[in-house]
């Protein structure tokens, strides 16, 4: 295949034919299979073959090699520790490996990963963390990569918990003011979250035991017994188990994981055993199909755990019972490749297999997908109003093979649904660049197509901060960047919002985009920006030329006013730096800029001490 880069990395200005694009395709294709085929016995070939046909200090190249790294980690159940040795083995083996570790803990923690912290990040903290305890990356680069996100994106609560939850023992032992800090905002947010309480009494058992470790350093015993505690906390199997299997150890979830059929016996001999039993979400199972409420003959299924699944299937569990999301037992196995189980099911009476393609592009069960399309389904271009038509499946999983199998079999990829949302609309949801590189590379598609809500693509993968797709998009049609949705909002408004800085970066740049654009309601993009508490995106928009630093909107507020009243240190403490700064602006009900705020006198000290100013309302805060 040669060390040939990508035709995207050949000129910032995308452009490639049918044919460059096929050759584009057959990689991927390519490198898909080496990943999702990936085995304990095989990982050397994989490895000597990555180097041998694949161009890791390419930049595109690198970033699409951890992307399918990812696809392939979270739709191939119990090959978590093979990943994490295959990029061991793959680091070993590079003259230079320092770029692949740094963009590794860069790429495992991008802003992404925040949009939904427990479905999209997970599977990637599990990779970085596996990545971790094979060493390949320190517990110093995670806390100084963690440290780096709470600075640049502190609205991201959420996520921050999440990484929290991840990394609690290595925050402690690396960075305990980080790590105190992360704890306050998860003691703000710890009724929001459905994470599992127990852990969270773990949490401050660690800080509880490191408190009184500070505080007993003359009681030389004392301490000693507190150091073993803290050794025990931090090495505590029960919580490095639940990270690394993802599943609560000595659980009967976990049971059915390992097909452990005795095991599963013993909690069926309780007599308090429930056969239909439901899996809560966790912070911790890297497989998103298993985050909305699986029953236990779900899970026996995703993992092709053969003798439980038959011991709850005599048992009288219900094949036909749904998860949230709406897959059946069904579903499940063709997810897991489970084919034994598929056959055991095809046997059973009342089984439908609706979806079953669809989930079967999803997770790239090529061969399943082969049989159901050949013996039960004989349309593969018909839209299910529940699960979707092929192409969008297709899309959403990166699934380049099914893409180019669906056009050569004469299927229409720009063909929208209800909603008016096209295959591309869909990729660009999920970040699928080389989805998206293909389908864009089809004279039929069009790229300008809007959805119901006049959302174009490129507003799609700006709402989800989908960087590349944005960036390749922008590249391909420059117009899109002006349309307006049905809010109003183009979408570079639209990263301001939702704080994507990259991709406000790309598209600010642009010279028909006016930096002082604003909305129906007068908000600026600095407006916008500071409203939503986006210090990266604030700091982005306060460096282009000719912003407007008080701008006011339909209130009379301005991007100052906002950050006082919603107490967002950062953006006040830049706007407070800027030159022309208004700090006495009033509103329109005549509300002085810091009336809101009583967190922010520090800020304002700052601001008087750094710049030699006064500030005369005083006696408003």
């Amino acid at each position: 295949m040669g060390n040939s880069q990508s035709s995207i990395e050949k000129s910032k200005k995308v452009y490639f034919t049918i044919e460059e694009a096929n050759k584009e395709a057959n990689v991927i294709i390519w490198l898909q299979n080496l990943l999702l085929d990936l085995q304990e016995d095989n990982i050397f070939v994989a490895v000597e073959t990555i180097l041998e046909s694949y161009d890791l200090e390419a930049y595109t190249r690198l970033q699409q090699f951890l992307f399918n790294l990812i696809l392939a980690y979270r739709i191939r159940p119990k090959k978590s520790e093979v990943y994490a040795k295959f990029i061991f083995h793959l680091c070993d083996q590079l003259k230079d490996p320092t770029s692949l570790k740094e963009y590794l803990v860069k790429y495992m923690t991008s802003t992404y990963n925040m949009n939904e912290p427990l479905i999209i990040a997970t599977p990637y903290l599990s990779l970085l963390y596996h990545c971790y305890k094979m060493n390949i990356i320190t517990s110093k680069e995670i806390c100084n990569r963690i440290s780096y996100v709470k600075h640049l994106y502190s609205e991201f609560i959420q996520y921050l918990c999440l990484l929290l939850y991840w990394f609690a023992p290595e925050l402690l032992i690396e960075d305990e003011k980080l790590f105190k800090s992360l704890l306050k905002i998860f003691e703000k947010e710890k009724n929001n979250w459905i994470f599992p309480e127990y852990l969270a009494k773990k949490l401050f058992l660690l800080n509880l035991l490191k408190n009184n470790r500070d505080n007993s350093q003359k009681d030389s015993v004392n301490n000693e017994e507190i150091e073993n505690k803290m050794n025990e906390v931090s090495n505590n199997d029960f919580y490095n188990e639940f990270r690394k299997n993802g599943f609560e150890p000595n659980s009967i979830f976990d049971a059915i994981r390992r097909d452990d059929i005795s095991a599963l016996k013993e909690f069926g001999s309780n007599p308090l055993f429930n056969i239909e039993e439901i899996m809560e979400s966790s912070p911790f199972v890297p497989y998103p199909i298993l985050q909305y409420k699986p029953r236990l003959i779900h899970i026996a299924a995703f993992f092709n755990s053969i003798k439980c699944f038959k011991y709850l299937l005599l048992n009288e569990a219900d094949i036909e019972s749904s998860d949230e999301a709406g897959y059946t037992t069904i579903h499940f196995a063709v997810a897991g490749g489970s084919v034994e189980i598929i056959r055991i099911l095809e046997q059973q009476q009342f089984i439908i297999f609706n979806g079953t393609p669809q989930v079967a592009a999803q997770f790239h069960q090529k061969e399943i997908l082969e049989w159901l399309t050949e013996e039960k389904f004989n349309n593969i271009s018909e839209y299910d109003q529940k699960y979707g038509a092929l192409s969008f499946n297709a899309a959403i999983s990166n699934n380049v093979g099914l893409l180019l199998y669906l056009e050569e079999n004469n299927v229409d990829l720009d063909t929208p649904n209800p909603s008016g949302s096209s295959p591309l609309h869909f990729a660009c949801s999920y970040g699928c660049f080389d989805a998206v590189y293909f389908l864009l590379s089809r004279p039929k598609i069009n790229s300008s197509r809007i959805d119901n809500n006049h959302d174009t693509a490129l507003h799609i993968a700006t709402y989800f901060g989908c960087v590349g797709t944005a960036r390749l998009l922008d590249s391909v049609n420059s117009k899109l960047a002006t349309i307006k949705n049905g809010n109003n909002y183009a979408s570079v408004q639209a990263a301001a919002i939702f704080g994507h800085d990259q991709i406000l970066y790309t598209l600010i740049k642009h010279k028909n985009i006016d930096i002082n654009c604003a909305t129906k309601g007068n908000c600026t993009l600095l407006h916008l920006a500071v409203i939503n508490g986006h210090f990266a995106s604030t700091k982005i928009i306060l460096s282009r030329p000719g912003v407007f630093i008080s701008p006011k909107d339909n209130d009379g507020n301005t991007p100052l006013h906002y950050a006082a009243r919603k107490n967002f240190y950062n953006c006040a403490r830049i706007l407070l730096k800027q030159d022309g700064i208004n700090v006495n602006a009033y509103n329109y009900q005549h509300v002085f800029t810091f009336y809101f705020s009583n967190t922010l006198n520090r800020c304002i000290k700052i601001f008087v001490r750094e710049n030699n100013k006064i500030i005369f309302e005083t006696s408003a805060y």
